[in-house]
């Protein structure tokens, strides 16, 4: 298996107007092939338009606030 760890500080982001992405793996950054993990925070009041991820699990850990899947 080949990958590598990212340091907290070099954890890349996206803005986008209904919150933000902090991709904690992805394979530009560590070389996985299978493992996808991001941090989303969306703003209060807001969300993202329904899409899929083909072939995919998608899994979401609410850390505060509720939202609706």
């Amino acid at each position: 298996m080949t990958g590598k760890f990212v340091a907290a500080a070099d954890i890349p982001s996206d803005r986008l107007d209904w919150g933000e992405l902090a991709w904690i793996s992805r394979p530009s950054t560590t070389g996985s092939r299978q493992i996808t993990e991001a941090l989303v925070t969306l703003a209060p009041g807001f969300g993202h338009d329904f899409h899929r991820h083909p072939q995919q699990d998608e899994m979401l850990y609410v850390l505060s606030g509720t939202v609706e899947q």
